[in-house]
């Protein structure tokens, strides 16, 4: 039986109830806030020309204004710049013997056919990244092309090209072959092919599939 002084106690109790659903809402609200407002798994990364060393008045890099996010379990390693070319390189720790997991941004004027929009172009870029007329050491075989597709990077078409193959080094204890895979996203833009390239290790397919998706979509010009 309800008294005139059990009511205002019932009355204490809703409200707090109800205020400890407003701080737990709340609380809610901020965290699916900040998860989606920042990525802690990426790096924003501007170019400057004060990353490239050797500087010479005319290089392309004083033309070239982008603006990307990459892992941060990568490091932004090299600049290189000249008047025909310039490519930024991000890498990650590997195993001695083994050639780094790698981001490039490669900008060169046109040099294949007039355009380096060919698989065949983008298969010799395979070959040159992984091989070195110096390193008689190592050899790939089994080449294969997994994806050839259209792509779009800030609203400018491209191609969309995926490799595995078989990489071998000789005289090490390392086990003989070992699959690796390479995507290539070429377009060009503003008179110059541009080249976002990605190598891996095939263990690491997945992951960095997801990683160079996301340079994709957040490779953005910058007037």
């Amino acid at each position: 039986m309800s008294t005139l002084l059990s009511r205002p106690r019932n009355r204490f109790n809703k409200n707090r109830t109800f205020l400890k659903l407003l701080v737990i809402l709340a609380a809610v609200g901020i965290m699916m806030i900040l998860s989606v407002s920042c990525d802690s798994s990426y790096e924003k990364y501007t170019l400057n020309k004060d990353d490239v060393s050797y500087l010479v008045p005319g290089d392309l890099v004083y033309e070239l204004k982008f603006t990307l996010e990459y892992p941060i379990v990568y490091t932004m390693m090299l600049a290189n710049s000249s008047k025909s070319a310039c490519s930024v390189m991000f890498i990650r720790d590997y195993p001695e013997g083994l050639f780094p997991e790698m981001i490039e941004i490669i900008v060169q004027k046109p040099s294949y056919s007039g355009r380096a929009d060919s698989t065949a172009y983008l298969y010799d870029r395979v070959a040159e990244n992984i091989t070195s007329p110096d390193d008689n050491n190592t050899q790939i075989e089994d080449v294969r092309l997994v994806e050839n597709r259209e792509v779009i990077v800030d609203g400018i078409s491209g191609l969309y090209t995926a490799y595995s193959y078989q990489w071998i080094k000789f005289g090490t204890e390392l086990p003989a072959p070992r699959e690796a895979t390479v995507r290539h996203a070429f377009f060009n833009h503003a008179g110059y092919d541009w080249i976002l390239s990605m190598s891996a290790w095939g263990e690491n397919t997945e992951e960095t599939e997801v990683y160079f998706n996301h340079l994709l979509k957040t490779f953005k010009f910058q007037e």
